[in-house]
């Protein structure tokens, strides 16, 4: 199947999908986007702070020194997505949030369109048109837009689909960090992460070597790192986050004990890779993960909230900062990561 076919693939491969969509009621929907828009201003704020903080940069294994600077429009996290869960009786929990290189828009747009619901229902309706309007907001005289990423990403569809979707609406192309294509009139909207970056120096040299030089106008900075990191929910300790800490010699007994309660995560990861759900495994190797990898968060396990008799993960986009669709996944089996058992579905509003 190649990468033009409008169904969507991941990693090469079509995602399950159904078209039954997930029903929300406009006012829950509404209660959703005002709880979360504020936790990302707080985000925000929290980033400012860590930034001067070397201390606290380390905990959250940011790079010190990195450009303080935000966008162009003021902002560290011009583009996000909480992963979160509801269960219809307003009780919200999230999971984590991702920053920079978010991901599903177009899919969340596709799944949408296809079911059929009208435009008034559908709060994924032109995701991918509002997605490129808000990138266009950090440089409105820009000649031409690149999305930059690695070749041969999981999310290769998802980023050709986008080109295909904007180049009707303004000049745009994929790129490589590798391959120097772009001039200083040109917009950089970044997919490519940094620990992916760093982890492939060499390769992303002439990215890497125009963007510190000043030469780059690129939305997504290294400060959005702060909110990428797993590990600040353990310090700001937000109510609507489950219970998260650093792994320590002083909580390390008693999360080896209550294995079943907690879930483990690198500071820097994508996907899910890299997580440990204690009921999945056995306490031997629930201890060797603690004992063999620095740098854990551990978060206590929730359960998914059963909708329509599937478990139910819900994710919320944002566009420099203002709430902007939704993603639905259902079906989890276990713990969520790049090989979950999950199905994408669409949403739709009701009264």
């Amino acid at each position: 199947m190649k990468h033009q076919d409008p169904i969507p693939l991941y990693n090469g491969a079509p995602i399950p999908f159904t078209l039954a969509p997930l029903d929300i009621t406009k006012k829950a929907y509404s209660f959703i986007e005002t709880s979360l828009t504020e936790v990302l201003k707080q985000v925000e704020n929290f980033t400012s702070l860590a930034l001067k903080d070397v201390a606290l940069l380390k905990q959250l294994d940011v790079t010190p020194g990195i450009d303080a600077a935000p966008t162009p429009l003021g902002l560290h996290i011009p583009f996000a997505r909480f992963d979160f869960t509801f269960d219809m009786d307003r009780k919200l929990q999230i999971l984590e949030l991702n920053t920079d290189g978010t991901s599903g828009w177009n899919m969340m747009e596709w799944l949408g369109d296809r079911s059929g619901m009208a435009d008034s229902s559908n709060p994924n309706k032109g995701l991918s048109e509002k997605l490129l309007k808000g990138i266009l907001a950090h440089k409105p005289d820009a000649s031409r837009l690149h999305l930059l990423d690695f070749p041969d990403v999981m999310t290769g569809w998802e980023q050709d689909d986008l080109i295909r979707r904007w180049i009707p609406h303004f000049p745009c192309v994929k790129s490589s960090p590798s391959v120097r294509d772009w001039d200083e009139k040109s917009l950089i909207y970044r997919r490519a992460v940094s620990w992916q970056l760093d982890d492939q120096k060499e390769e992303a040299e002439p990215f890497l070597s125009d963007w510190k030089n000043g030469l780059l106008t690129v939305v997504g900075g290294r400060s959005s790192d702060v909110g990428m990191s797993k590990a600040w929910p353990a310090i700001l300790k937000h109510p609507l986050f489950p219970e998260t800490v650093l792994v320590s010699s002083e909580n390390r007994v008693r999360i080896e004990k209550e294995k079943d309660q907690w879930i483990l995560k690198r500071k820097f990861s994508h996907s899910g890779r890299g997580t440990m759900r204690g009921v999945d495994v056995s306490r031997s190797q629930w201890t060797d993960k603690l004992n063999a990898e620095p740098g854990l968060v551990a978060q206590k396990l929730i359960e998914l909230p059963q909708i329509d008799g599937d478990r139910v993960e819900l994710g919320m986009f944002f566009i420099n900062g203002v709430a902007s669709g939704c993603m639905v996944r259902s079906g989890h089996k276990g713990s969520i990561t790049d090989v979950s058992e999950d199905v994408m579905r669409p949403i739709r509003l009701i009264d």
